[in-house]
């Protein structure tokens, strides 16, 4: 048998192309676990893991919501805007009652509303150093406060339903009711010797590095994407709670004692008129002043500042012995006797 050239380069060019062609597939491979490696570390941190993380008996505080039938109603009290507002309301009527003009139905309000309320729980507030992107391009390296946090709708919502009583009168009665909520958080940090407010901070770079710290096993959300999250009702079977962090920097290290205020676990409100101070002209609910119900974490550090870190934060009030001192700290917090966490209207 004759042996060209062609038949013998033939099979080489063959090999060199299937090597090649392997070559590429690795590659492929190579970069579609990749893509899907940031993508699940986008979501729960850990690629490998299915199942959320166990956290140990402790580590997560729990507050549970407290909903009262009175943060259903209002009043009775004045509709300023009317009373005041409008001219020529003060009249006797020939065929009715006095009490049913618009002017004395409106001296006597009632203004009824639905409420909702979210469980709240919380990890142990931490502290981590992260390189945070400056405007310039340059990277800082910078102090985060952290704290993570879960919310839960465990339904019982309170709704005013009318019904009527043997004379034919209308009465509310708060009846629970379960539907979805959505959480718009504001969180708060207030230094209280330091008299400093450090409002949440929305820091990319840092919500990457607390994920990787943290290792939850399940989506860690900000302020902004976590409103966007609907929370169905939780059962015994199906946990439908939803987990997020707020994030501070530039909190005074000398801060010793000092609290979380929480909004947006519930719609409860109170609200003030002050018809002295009524204005012509002024939109409707001029005078108004409103105030959500918010939930406040005392904390304490004692440490100093040099070397911050986490263990040396505290959840709760310090006990002091001597009576004055003692005082003087539950002054600063705002409070008449110790409490690690309390519903106020601010």
């Amino acid at each position: 048998m004759e042996i060209t050239e062609m038949s013998i380069a033939s099979p080489v060019v063959s090999w060199r192309k299937l090597v090649r062609c392997f070559s590429c597939f690795l590659l492929s491979l190579t970069a579609m676990s990749a893509e899907q490696q940031l993508k699940a570390d986008d979501l729960t941190v850990t690629p490998t893991a299915h199942t959320p993380r166990q956290l140990a008996p402790g580590v997560l505080t729990v507050i549970s919501p407290e909903p009262e039938e009175e943060e259903t109603f209002s009043g009775p009290r004045p509709l300023v805007d009317v009373v005041k507002g409008i001219d020529n309301l003060d009249w006797n009527p020939n065929f009715t009652p006095e009490t049913r003009t618009l002017l004395e139905q409106s001296k006597s309000v009632i203004y009824r509303r639905a409420i909702w309320n979210l469980e709240f729980a919380f990890m142990p507030l931490r502290l981590l150093h992260v390189d945070i992107p400056q405007a310039d391009g340059r990277m800082e390296s910078k102090l985060i406060w952290y704290l993570v946090y879960r919310v839960k709708n465990h339904g019982r919502h309170l709704m005013p339903t009318p019904q009527e009583d043997a004379w034919g009168n209308q009465l509310f009665n708060a009846s629970e009711v379960g539907h979805s909520i959505r959480f718009f958080p504001r969180f708060i940090l207030v230094s209280h010797e330091k008299k400093q407010s450090h409002m949440d901070q929305l820091l990319p770079a840092a919500l990457k590095q607390i994920k990787i710290q943290e290792r939850l096993g399940r989506p860690l959300l900000d302020s902004v994407s976590i409103s966007q999250a609907d929370i169905p009702i939780s059962t015994e079977r199906a946990d439908h709670s939803v987990w997020g962090v707020a994030t501070w920097t530039g909190v005074d290290p000398h801060t010793d004692f000092f609290s979380v205020f929480v909004r947006g676990l519930t719609n409860a409100y109170h609200f003030t008129d002050s018809p002295a101070d009524f204005q012509p002209g002024k939109p409707p609910g001029f005078t108004r002043r409103t105030e959500a119900k918010t939930l406040q974490l005392n904390f304490w550090r004692p440490g100093d500042f040099v070397r911050e870190n986490e263990q040396e934060v505290r959840f709760g009030i310090p006990g002091v012995s001597e009576p004055i001192s003692d005082q003087s700290v539950l002054q600063l917090y705002g409070l008449n006797k110790r409490l690690d966490y309390q519903w106020l209207y601010r």
